[in-house]
């Protein structure tokens, strides 16, 4: 049976751990006939009650016994995942407000949005070129004999070399190509972009959902600007929070459902603050990282 790297990993690790021998059944016997002994002390000549405590003191050996080997493996199991994703996983996270580059092995570039993560194999480039993102990010891909692979919980991406954007949050999944092209899939459908195209879609995807990118300067966010089309403002003030590391309030749950349409610059808060006060003819109260729409 072949078995991949992972699994020869986890196997090593317990190899190497020892668990508990099940204990002798003469020294279970002692030990039955030695708490049998008290309980006759202690107890009645009852036979119902003797007969009782014999059941549950064999009970109670095998159980520990069984507890015991269960939670080995268990915390076995446990280390080997994690000490897997220590010594073979790399991991980068941003926060809100908080964009960063990340340099391939490859010679790929990255860069990341807030709120996003990225993970992959240390053996990056070595038998794979294949990462996990959660959020967004911008990637410029090296051409390379191995497939450039993107793996996230809407759909899977596969580049030679290329340069695109992907968003893959709760609330959306979109693909946008700047030169090159792009194959989208799931186990469903493959689909192809080439420079100039993206989707935007909630979940699933099919050929129909393949667009024309909007406007210049994709992706909006890269380049300091919001772009919003019918855009809802409680969507709205998700990127503005992810961009600014500030909280949006609403003091009326119903506001989250005006729509916004127009590129407004993000160079500073206060300014996207301003624009979108007027856009919506709402009223904003910045206070320390509070923002409340009255």
């Amino acid at each position: 049976m072949d078995l991949s790297k992972k699994e020869k990993f986890i196997w090593h690790l317990s190899a190497k751990t020892e668990i508990s021998n099940i204990p002798d059944k003469d020294r279970v016997w002692e030990i039955l006939s030695q708490q049998m002994d008290i309980r006759d002390d202690q107890t009645s000549n009852d036979p119902t009650t003797n007969h009782q405590i014999k059941k549950w003191s064999i009970w109670s050996i095998f159980n520990n016994t069984v507890s015991l080997g269960l939670s080995v493996i268990i915390i076995i199991s446990l280390l080997s995942i994690s000490s897997y994703n220590l010594f073979f996983i790399n991991r980068i996270i941003t926060g809100l407000g908080e964009n960063k580059d990340l340099y391939l092995d490859d010679g790929s570039r990255l860069t990341i949005n807030s709120q996003s993560e990225i993970k992959y194999d240390k053996n990056f480039n070595i038998d794979n070129r294949k990462v996990y993102l959660s959020g967004e990010a911008y990637f410029n891909v090296q051409k390379n004999n191995i497939p450039f692979v993107i793996e996230t919980n809407h759909g899977k991406i596969r580049v030679m070399g290329t340069s695109f954007n992907v968003r893959t949050r709760d609330d959306g999944f979109e693909v946008g190509v700047s030169g090159g092209i792009v194959k989208i899939f799931n186990e469903n459908v493959t689909l192809e972009l080439s420079k100039g195209e993206f989707i935007n879609v909630e979940s699933s995807f099919n050929k129909s959902d393949i667009n024309k990118i909007p406007y210049e300067g994709y992706p909006d966010w890269k380049n300091q600007k919001f772009y919003c089309n019918y855009t809802s403002l409680s969507k709205l003030c998700l990127e503005i929070e992810r961009t600014f590391g500030i909280h949006m309030k609403f003091a009326n749950p119903e506001l989250k459902n005006i729509t916004v349409s127009g590129i407004i610059e993000a160079s500073d808060v206060k300014s996207v603050l301003r624009t979108v006060s007027l856009l919506t003819q709402q009223e904003f109260k910045l206070e320390g990282d509070i923002c409340t729409i009255i």
